[in-house]
Order: C-alpha cells, then structure tokens, then sequence
C-alpha cells in the first residue's frame, strides 16, 4: 500500500530533522547516516530517501549504503528545528560571521581564514562553521553575502570575499 501526500511529506519532515539533530555540531561531510538501524530510523519509508536524494537533501556515499547531508538538507532541518528564530543559534552565527567581517576591515582584496582560526576566535564549533559556510546560510537567511570554500580547501580553508555581509542585490 502507498502512503499518502500527507504521509509521505510528514515522514520526510521527520527524517530531516533526525537527520540534522543526529548530526548536531559535527560536519555534515564526516557524518555517514546509515538508513536503519534504530527504531527512529525504521520509521523512515524506503521512499523517503528517494525524495530526500531528489530534493538534494542527502547525497549518497559507499555505493549508495550511507548517506551524508548536504548543506542545503542541513539548512532545511534547522529550519524545520526552529533554529532559525533560535537565539543561541543566531548568536553562533553572529559570532561566525564577526570574525570573518574582521578578517577583511582594511583590505583591498578578498582573504582567506582556515576553520581552525574561525573556531579559536569564535568559540564556535568548527563542525557547526563547517555547516554555515557548505550552507550559504548568510545568503539564504539573512540576505547578506556570504564566504565559500577556496577551490581545493573544502572544510579547512574559507574565502571571505571584500563584499562579505553586505546585502544582496
């Protein structure tokens, strides 16, 4: 028997937001989710992790036996945890995105900041400024632009460009 619309958009719901709280504030790259396992894990429909890999939500790893969350999975999860209008969290972002907008007062060209420097000077956990930068979370959120990883440096070394936190246009 098929599940319904309903069914199938609450279970989703559900799955993203076990996704993301079992990530907590580890990288989302250095967390394999295998699909079961548990009992919250075998509430998920075998046709949960379809959708969840066509909306981009999860990408597949180890021939398709675990899977990782994106940043845009990551981002969707904490909306749907309330983190978005959460105040702790908006603080952590806010401190992330301080030490970043130093990193360029008074230069001409865009800089570069390893996630350990982000970390030390933050006190955020350098997992959880993994997640903001893989996230565009400064641009979806907050309409500001946002820092990316330099080409090779994915998860160690950020790019900050000059316009950092301005607002899009």
């Amino acid at each position: 028997m098929s599940h319904s619309a309903r069914e199938r958009k609450d279970n989703l719901e559900y799955t993203i937001k076990l996704l993301t709280r079992d990530v907590g504030n580890n990288w989302i790259a250095s967390v394999l989710i295998e699909p079961a396992g548990t009992a919250e894990y075998n509430a998920i429909f075998n046709s949960t992790w379809s959708e969840l890999k066509a909306k981009y939500y999860i990408s597949s790893k180890g021939h398709g036996l675990f899977y990782t969350l994106t940043g845009y999975g990551w981002m969707k999860g904490c909306e749907l945890l309330g983190r978005k209008t959460d105040q702790n969290f908006k603080v952590d972002i806010g401190k992330v995105a301080k030490v970043l907008k130093d990193s360029i007062k008074g230069r001409d060209n865009d800089t570069f900041l390893f996630t350990e420097a982000v970390q030390r000077e933050s006190g955020v956990p350098e997992g959880l400024i993994c997640n903001i930068i893989d996230s565009n979370i400064f641009e979806h959120w907050f309409h500001k632009r946002g820092a990316k990883w330099e080409s090779q440096g994915r998860g160690q070394l950020i790019k900050i460009p000059l316009d950092f936190g301005l607002e899009l246009i």
